[in-house]
Parts: structure tokens; sequence; C-alpha cells
């Protein structure tokens, strides 16, 4: 269409070739081979088939198996009846089927039912008549069809790293659509237990919670102790492959026998010695519990999470997996924030015991504008996606170093003791710190005089770690700097809208062929809303 004659929709949907894609995609297509070690390839395709099925049955604990096998010990689990009764308002009906079907959103790949989601959203009432039997029987046995458990591993490219090593691709389950919708239903009907289950600065898997309310909290509150002559410290915790490493055990606190639990931690790669803390988690009342979802409920998400599968691209082998919570499912982040947010209570009691935890000033107004704080708000964890932060501080600067640590050994502990492993990597697991008053000086020669500037984080399992401090750290296209200041976010925003618009400017922005008012227009949607988000 001509730029002054179609409409602002059709102009974008004209220039939408020129502009940037996810960040997230496949990324470079890999060579057909693999690298396994110094200097070694794999070239043949069966063996990089097999690699790749292997490295993703690593990640959430899968074996090898047969739908022959599977099949059999399904049914050996479902041969008594179950002891739970759905109530009515459990038993989904055909409309609630029917809107589900209708929000399914086109143009997206169909799953291993062959079922494209087109066909379910513009017949929807059809298809809603024809599967309401199926998923009735699924709710009154509490027993899910075994094509929807599982699918097919897509993988994905992390956006850096060797596009020959497995390690930096991560994977999503492509799975049956009809199974999707379902389990999107059922994730909607107990949404309200992530906001029971959360503290105040939760915003991951919270609709209308704004990720930038954790980072605003934390300037804040770095900046009122700074003015105020307190020392302050704020550990970044970045788990390493979360949505994967979920233990279903403690998440539906199922009964195990000892080898179970050595089996654990042997796939999570714990030491021996982490047996006890893997033992003591399971004592504790489950995610479930703690959220309130008890009962038929309960019975049913842990159904969706038995006998559970996946196959990969180019190989044959069916893949039976016991760990991680699906990613690609529509009840993963639910089943993962659940354990996550009942993991961080727990270590909040024992930080509040500890004294290590800092109160936050708040006026009491849900906005990002400042005002006097006439109250203070004790919260421990601010959590956004599978990233995790807790403010520290003392009155003398020569004490934060130490309160950092002890804080950091206590919660790092407690997440491997529930099979949550940090990522120390550079950007993912760091600290800001800010010492302040008299001998600050000596205090920031003493923790950042060296190169790499980290402080020792001694675990009660071996091995120990480095924990990296850094001035400012980088979180959700955003920079939160140890002063509390604005001015390093402002400068990062506006070297990310000047990239933008530089990449862009002869092809749109300075094209005199495109009227002033629809440059104008394409400006403000793609400059300045990179410049001004969250302002």
């Amino acid at each position: 269409c001509k730029a002054s004659q179609c409409s602002p929709s059709e102009l974008f949907k004209a220039l939408r070739p020129i502009f940037p894609r996810r960040k997230f995609h496949s990324g470079p297509s890999p060579l057909p081979r693999l690298r396994v070690g110094a200097g070694h390839f794999l070239t043949e395709p069966d063996a990089i088939a097999e690699a790749w099925r292997a490295h993703f049955a690593k990640q959430e604990a899968g074996r090898t198996s047969n739908p022959d096998e599977l099949l059999a010990q399904h049914w050996l689990r479902h041969r008594s009846p179950t002891q739970f009764s759905p109530a009515a308002c459990d038993v989904f009906s055909i409309a609630e089927l029917e809107r589900l079907f209708v929000r399914t959103r086109p143009g997206r790949a169909a799953g291993t039912d062959g079922i494209p989601p087109d066909l379910l959203h513009s017949f929807a009432p059809e298809m809603a008549a024809l599967y309401h039997g199926v998923v009735l029987k699924m709710v009154l046995h509490i027993d899910e069809p075994i094509l929807w458990r599982g699918g097919e591993l897509i993988r994905l490219y992390k956006g850096k790293g060797d596009t020959e090593v497995c390690g930096n691709f991560r994977s999503i389950l492509l799975s049956s659509t009809v199974g999707k919708a379902v389990h999107s239903g059922l994730r909607a009907r107990h949404q309200p237990a992530i906001a029971q289950a959360a503290n105040p600065l939760t915003s991951g898997g919270r609709k209308g919670h704004s990720v930038l309310l954790p980072a605003q909290a934390f300037r804040s509150l770095l900046r009122q102790r700074h003015m105020r002559g307190l020392s302050t410290a704020i550990l970044f915790i970045d788990l390493q492959a979360a949505f994967y490493t979920v233990v279903r055990e403690i998440a539906f606190q199922r009964s195990t026998t000892e080898l179970d639990l050595a089996r654990i931690v042997q796939d999570l790669g714990l030491p021996d010695e982490a047996y006890r803390d893997i033992r003591d988690s399971l004592v504790n009342a489950s995610a479930l519990d703690a959220a309130g979802i008890v009962g038929f409920d309960r019975a049913l998400l842990d159904e969706l999470y038995t006998s559970t599968w996946f196959v990969s691209s180019g190989s044959p082998t069916l893949t039976v997996t016991s760990r991680g919570s699906r990613p690609g499912d529509a009840l993963a982040d639910f089943v993962f924030y659940l354990l996550f947010n009942r993991t961080l209570a727990h270590i909040e009691a024992e930080l509040r015991a500890a004294e290590l935890l800092l109160p936050i000033p708040w006026n009491g107004q849900r906005t990002l504008e400042g005002g006097h704080a006439d109250r203070h708000l004790e919260v421990g964890f601010a959590t956004w996606a599978d990233d995790t932060a807790l403010a520290t501080g003392t009155q003398l600067p020569g004490d934060v170093g130490a309160a950092l640590t002890h804080g950091a050994s206590m919660i790092l502990d407690h997440l491997r003791s529930v099979g949550f492993l940090p990522n120390f990597g550079p950007g993912k697991t760091e600290a800001v710190v800010d010492p302040v008053g008299k001998g600050a000086r000596r205090v920031k020669r003493r923790l950042f005089g060296s190169v790499s500037a980290s402080l020792p984080v001694l675990l009660e399992h071996p091995p120990s770690a480095e924990l990296r401090l850094v001035p400012a750290y980088k979180h959700l296209g955003g920079k939160l700097h140890f002063s509390g200041r604005l001015m390093p976010e402002i400068k990062h925003r506006a070297a990310l809208a000047s990239a933008a618009f530089k990449q862009r400017r002869k092809l749109v922005y300075l094209n005199t062929g495109v009227p002033l008012e629809r440059r104008a227009l394409l400006f403000a949607s793609t400059i300045l809303s990179v410049l001004e988000f969250g302002a």
C-alpha cells in the first residue's frame, strides 16, 4: 500500500520485514555436526539426533522407553478407582470448553495431535461438542489422555554461544493443541493461588503487576539508606534452567522410597550429603497445600505431571520424564511459581530470624511517583520470572560484606535443598553493594580492589561459590545502580533508543516518501516506546 493512503495497521504490516525479530529465535542454523568434548564432533545424523535427545533428557531426568511400556505403566497405576470426586464446578461445561477453544491463537503450529489452532479457534462450538466427552472423562476419572502429557521438543537458540554446542539451546514442548487449551482453563481456575502464595513484590505470573515495581522499590531503598548513611547490599539470583529442574516429588509431596531420593540427588548433580536436605523438603507441606489447592484439585494437577514424555526431531526414541514443569505448557509457570514462592517464604522466615531482612519505605501508593514514605513494607524477595532479589544491610560499612555472604549462604543452601541451582555466570547471580559511612572508603578498596571483585560464599555442601560484585545490575532491559540514581538507567535507555533509530532512519524515519505524520506515528511507537518504557 502507499504510505499516504494505507491505515496505520497496514503500514506496520508492510514495514514489518525491516523491523527486528524477537530476541530469542532459532538463531543461525548450525552445521550438521555437534561438538561433544574438546575437539570431538558428531557428524552422523543418528548420532546427532541422539545427542540432542540425551541432552534434553538429562535436564528433565528422562529415561528411554517405548509406547507399549508407557501405556502398561499408566494402566497399572489406574487399576484402582480414584478416592476423590469432583464437585459440579470442577467439571468443564461445553460453554467453558468453547470459550477456551475460541481463545486459542491461530497461525501457530499444530501439536502432536495434528489439530491446528485455527481449527479450534474457527470451529469452537463444533470442536467443544466433539471433545467435551474426553474432557469430562479426564476430570471424572482424574486420568488425562496420554497424548496430552507430552509432545515434540523444539530446540531454540539462546542467542549467544557456539551453535554446535547443545548447552546453548533450550527446549520448548510442542504438545497437543486441545490439551494446551484445557490446561489453560485449569491454570485460570487456580490463578488466585499464585497471588495467595506470593509476596507484594512478586511480579512473575501475576496480571497487573509490572516488573518495574521491584526495581523501583530497590532503587528507592538504596537512595533512602544512602542519604541516612546506612550501608546496603542487594543480592540478585538467577537459576539454572529453573523450569526444567522443578522436583515434582517436592512440588506435589509424592511418596518416595530411599531409592527415589537417591535418584533425585544424583539427577540434580548434588553431593551425597544433600540427601538429608531433599528428604527434609519432602516432609514439609507441598507447594499445592500451601496455596490452598487440596483434595480433588491437587490430585488432578499431580496426575497431569505423571507419565510425561517427549520425542525429539530425528530420533525415534520416546523419553519419559520425571522432573520439570514442562516449558511450553500453560501450567509450566504456574507449577514453578507455586514451588518457588513456597521455598522463598521458608527462606524469608529464616532470614527474618537472623535479622537480615530490610523494611522498604512506602507511601502507600502503588505508583512510580515519589513522595514521603509514612510507613515501611517488610517484604523479603522481589521476584520476576525465574529471577529473584533480596536487600540486606548494616549500620557500619565494615559489616555489609559479612551480612551479604551470610544471607547468600542461607539462601543458596535452601534453594539447593529443593533442587534449584543458581547460575554464577556473568550477569546472572551477582550483588550490588553500597558501603556508606565512616570507613566506607577502606571497605570499598577491600571489596573492589581486585580485578574481579567477589566474595566467597560458604555452602553447607561443596562446592562453595564466588559471588561477583558489580556496580550495576542489568535486568529486564533496565539497570539498577548501586547509588539508586536514575541517570545510569536513562543513559541505557537513550542508547537503546538511539541504536533502534539509527538502524532504520534512512528507510523509515528520514524517508520523505512517507508522510511526516506517519513517520511521527512510527517514531512514537518504535523509538519513544523504548526510551520511555515504564516512565
